[in-house]
């Protein structure tokens, strides 16, 4: 913790005393003093403070000590030690967050949507097309079946240089498959290297430093748009003057004028929450006043700063009157403070200042409106955060916190799964079973994937189609089976909820039974079977009085029923002369077909 005083008007100090107690367990300890700055060390995180401070004037030739000034401070608690994604839906997100810290009464989860639904129009690309020649950031494409085989080479992993292939790369990422399909490109900047990897089927090759690229990710982080607004202190006589080194002109820099130390600072305010990774600094570059050692300083909150120590480097470099980029840390704020000193202590002369990084979800729900507070009773707690748009990526910050303070965020970032498939509709004709459907509602799909299988082995046995198209016939379903299909909408490698379509295909009948050979006690019968039966049942009874077969006659009831595998069978005990409906069905371990029946007599002599 860090405290900043002023010494009272018309008074001579020569010390500070700075005591502090912990309330909860009274512990008592002693904050370091120097000139105008009170650093205390060494406090629990998450509890409230006493401080105490007076101020000692030793030009007496008794010492005298003023009454103390009380305050109370808050320190932060522990960030959460993981936030870990359960589920991710196409509105909702389920987060495990794990917590090491008893007095934490709340967790405060806000959400920032990163770049939105891409567009649904697409231009239709071949096998060849790269992404050189598209305007703006983003592109999305439909691409054609094939291309894993054919078509420009890539080269990179993940990020692929701009003359890449953009079907095979979508390809080589998981995108799609081979059956071609929709996604969508976003430019990236220049890497160094790109690496080569075989994946999906598809080979990609290295390359070395290539200043233009993309990727199916979206870019996070940018440079924050900086201005004059946003300048919040700067060190010297005049801070006005520091604004020329937010007003984007090269032509314009600052220099603080009686500088009081080697080391100029200067606190910007961003407005929000930022994730920043990488400081810019624009010197003149004439060797005296250029900067070479830079700190980064962050804070969340102002009056007081919590500030935290981001970044210090001495890799400046002297006659340098183009930007240098110092990075190589993480860190969130919405204040930075930024020291510059320079070789020979000079003032420094800063041209430009930029930030590298992008908004980040953070703090309490007293500060932001998009934001879900859940009571924390446990070491892991679950949350589930909703309204969330379709296949777009999000990043989530959470927020530890007691009754009197705040963590900082620990961020995750998602992808929302697409829309399902709607209008499903499945059909059997008697020989072929098919389904169809419309896409999601957004249009935003890159395919279809389709799992299917037996329903009574579904869970550990199934096999998987894939379509850019929305109608699919099976001809290979057996009758007498219960069938699940399930159907995804693929969109950039995240998959939907399945929308299901089950199919209990009817089992056929056999022919007519017919009499082959018959005596005053027996008769013996046959049949013909095309079908998926795995068994017959055999049916005989004394016709009723009045019977006659029809198309919807009634089963009478059967005195004799009886199983085979075989497609005759033979009843004995017969009554000589009598008149027998005989039936047969074709049986599943799941279905039964409808009855074939006959009628016959038996002999009448014995």
């Amino acid at each position: 913790m860090v405290i900043t005083s002023s010494p009272p008007e018309d008074s001579t100090v020569t010390s500070y005393i700075v005591m502090y107690k912990e309330r909860l367990q009274n512990l008592t300890g002693v904050c370091k003093v120097t000139e105008q700055q009170t650093v205390c060390r060494g406090l629990t995180p998450g509890r409230v403070y006493e401080i105490s401070m007076q101020t000692v004037d030793d030009s007496w030739t008794e010492r005298r000590v003023s009454s103390p000034v009380l305050f109370t401070f808050s320190t932060r608690p522990l960030t959460p030690t993981e936030v870990q994604v359960v589920t991710v839906e196409s509105s909702s997100v389920t987060l495990d967050v794990t917590i090491n810290d008893i007095l934490v009464t709340a967790l405060h989860v806000t959400s920032i949507e990163h770049g939105g639904s891409p567009p649904g129009s697409a231009k239709t690309a071949d096998c060849y097309a790269d992404s050189r020649h598209f305007n703006g950031d983003t592109l999305t494409v439909t691409c054609p079946a094939g291309c894993s085989a054919i078509g420009t080479s890539i080269w990179g992993t993940g990020v692929y240089t701009d003359d890449s292939g953009i079907c095979r790369a979508a390809i080589h990422d998981g995108r799609l498959t081979d059956a071609g399909g929709q996604v969508t490109v976003y430019r990236y900047p220049g890497q160094d290297s790109y690496l080569a990897s075989q994946q999906n089927g598809v080979q990609s090759d290295y390359w070395g430093s290539w200043g233009k690229a993309f990727s199916f990710n979206q870019v996070l982080q940018s440079w924050i748009a900086v201005n004059e607004s946003m300048l919040l202190f700067a060190s010297g006589a005049s801070m006005e003057a520091a604004d020329n080194a937010l007003d984007n002109d090269d032509a314009t820099y600052w220099s603080p004028e009686n500088l009081q130390e080697e080391v100029a600072f200067i606190i910007i305010d961003l407005q929000r929450l930022w994730s920043v990774s990488q400081v810019m600094v624009h010197s003149v570059g004439n060797g005296i006043n250029d900067v070479i050692t830079v700190t980064v300083q962050a804070s969340d909150i102002g009056h007081p700063f919590h500030w935290t120590d981001m970044l210090e480097s001495n890799k400046g470099e002297l006659y340098n009157s183009g930007p240098q980029i110092f990075g190589g840390f993480t860190g969130v704020g919405r204040y930075w403070k930024i020291g510059l000193q320079t070789l020979l202590g000079f003032p420094p002369h800063l041209t430009e200042l930029g930030f590298y990084g992008n908004e980040a979800p953070g703090g309490t729900c007293q500060d932001s409106g998009n934001c879900v507070a859940f009571p924390v009773t446990n070491i892991m707690t679950q949350v589930t955060l909703t309204g969330y748009k379709p296949a777009t990526e999000y990043v989530v910050g959470v927020v530890a916190a007691t009754d009197q303070a705040h963590s900082l965020p620990m961020f995750v970032t998602f992808m929302t799964a697409p829309e399902p498939v709607t209008n499903m509709n499945s059909s059997f004709d008697g020989l072929l079973s098919s389904v169809a459907w419309d896409p999601p509602s957004n249009n935003l799909v890159s395919y279809y994937k389709l799992t299917y299988g037996l329903s009574a082995s579904y869970l550990w046995e199934q096999h998987v189609l894939i379509t850019p198209i929305r109608y699919v016939t099976f001809p290979d379903f057996l009758q007498g089976k219960m069938y699940f299909v399930d159907i995804f909408t693929m969109y950039n490698g995240q998959e939907s909820a399945p929308k299901r379509a089950v199919f209990s295909v009817v089992l056929g009948a056999p022919s007519v039974p017919v009499v082959t050979s018959v005596a005053a006690t027996t008769m013996d019968v046959t049949w013909h079977y095309q079908g998926d039966a795995e068994a017959f049942r055999l049916y005989l009874a004394p016709a009723p009085e009045g019977f006659t077969l029809t198309a919807n006659a009634s089963e009478p009831t059967w005195t004799s029923v009886r199983q085979t595998t075989s497609m005759v069978g033979r009843f004995d005990g017969l009554h000589p002369g009598l008149l027998y409906v005989i039936g047969v069905r074709a049986i599943t371990d799941e279905d039964e077909s409808e009855m074939s029946m006959e009628v016959h007599a038996a002999d009448s002599n014995g």
